[in-house]
């Protein structure tokens, strides 16, 4: 919600945001500037301290690997399914299908969004499946790589600062 109303106050469409946001079919041109203005508005959001971005925000820092850390929260289908019948209450196909167009609009989005015909972004730093891991040991790990990255955090506000620049006048 913050990410969308600060867009909106950097000249940006509501509905054309949440349409790019959520990979709704857009004109070309118009999509791609309502990405550019999304990323360069979370850049500034995020370029003056530690934040944690997750989703569709996280996909819109494509900085180079090593300026942001990226982790990959990754759970087995069964999980999801779970999830699915006790959250949502659905069950068999209903559940199936959900999760099968879930998954074609996420290979979609990071298709589009990196240009890449995998749809997966490339540069995890990490990757956690908290099912078999368990999450304390999740969140240890994820911690402990966050510790370390603050050493160079004064490196990492310059290549966000150019990259909200460059994302700006590309918008």
């Amino acid at each position: 919600a913050v990410l969308i109303e600060r867009a909106v106050a950097r000249g940006g469409d509501r509905m054309q945001l949440l349409a790019a946001l959520e990979g709704r079919r857009l004109h070309e041109r118009e999509r791609r500037a309502e990405i550019l203005l999304l990323q360069a508005t979370l850049g500034e959001l995020i370029k003056d301290g530690p934040v944690v971005c997750h989703g569709v925000a996280a996909d819109l820092l494509n900085l180079v690997a090593g300026e942001v850390r990226r982790i990959a929260v990754v759970a087995p289908y069964r999980c999801r399914r779970a999830a699915l019948e006790e959250d949502l209450k659905l069950y068999g196909a209903e559940a199936r299908v959900f999760l099968n167009e879930h998954d074609r609009a996420r290979r979609r989005w990071c298709m589009y969004l990196f240009n890449s015909r995998a749809g997966l972004p490339l540069g995890y730093d990490l990757a956690v499946n908290p099912s078999e891991m368990g999450l304390d040991a999740a969140l240890a790990a994820t911690c402990a790589m966050i510790r370390e990255t603050r050493s160079s955090s004064a490196d990492n506000r310059t290549s966000v600062t150019d990259f909200v620049l460059a994302t700006s006048i590309r918008a």
